[in-house]
């Protein structure tokens, strides 16, 4: 969680507790992807003990969200970690030196996990936007992480060439690069992603709309 492949979307809070009740009364392990946890908790309004607590154990990462610079750990029980540690060295996962990514881990989640709120907002607000486009839509409409997709009528070829003039005239990196849109409403040729983190939660959102009105 979030499923980055569909835009960030999360199930509803209540689907969660549910399914986690089912595995725990019919003895199912229950994992969560939860490399960008972090980036949840303000759509849910719940504390991180609160989500992890649902699950068994947990993939978190240190550099998705936080920005740290590489790193993750895998939560559990204590035997479920103990045999973990086995299976990481059968398949080569040792460091010989962890410390400059524990010092950058430490660092980022100091002062990083923070700004979660602020990202959330940043992305809705962006979002609202977008939509009023006749040529853009975000997946989800309204987003649920710091995370959407942006979906484009127009081919990705057209808009990687809209997006490099963009750059060009503005100084902006505004997407990353499009690709074919192959499961969302079909009426949107291409998509794209957009996150936000420390570098576009400085979006002026006057020059966004410029840009959109112009290009878009």
């Amino acid at each position: 969680m979030p499923q980055r492949e569909i835009g960030g979307v999360l199930p509803p809070w209540e689907e969660l507790v549910s399914i986690s009740n089912y595995c725990r009364e019919n003895k199912i392990h229950f994992h969560m992807d939860g490399a960008r946890l972090w980036e949840v908790g303000p759509f849910y309004k719940k504390s991180y003990d609160e989500i992890s607590n649902l699950f068994d154990s947990i993939y978190v990462s240190f550099y998705k969200g936080l920005n740290g610079i590489a790193g993750a750990i895998l939560a559990g029980k204590p035997d479920f970690i103990s045999e973990s540690k086995v299976w990481l060295r059968r398949h080569g996962g040792n460091l010989i030196h962890l410390y400059p990514y524990i010092i950058s881990a430490d660092y980022s989640f100091t002062n990083n996990l923070k700004k979660m709120d602020s990202y959330f907002n940043k992305a809705k607000q962006i979002a609202e936007f977008l939509n009023s486009s006749p040529l853009l839509s975000t997946f989800p409409l309204i987003p649920q992480s710091n995370m959407v997709h942006v979906l484009f009528k127009e081919d990705k070829e057209t808009v990687n060439i809209k997006l490099k003039k963009i750059q060009d005239e503005y100084n902006t990196f505004l997407f990353h690069r499009p690709s074919n849109n192959e499961y969302l409403d079909s009426k949107y040729k291409s998509k794209s992603e957009l996150h936000i983190g420390d570098y576009s939660i400085e979006y002026d959102i006057d020059l966004l709309k410029r840009i959109i009105t112009k290009y878009f």
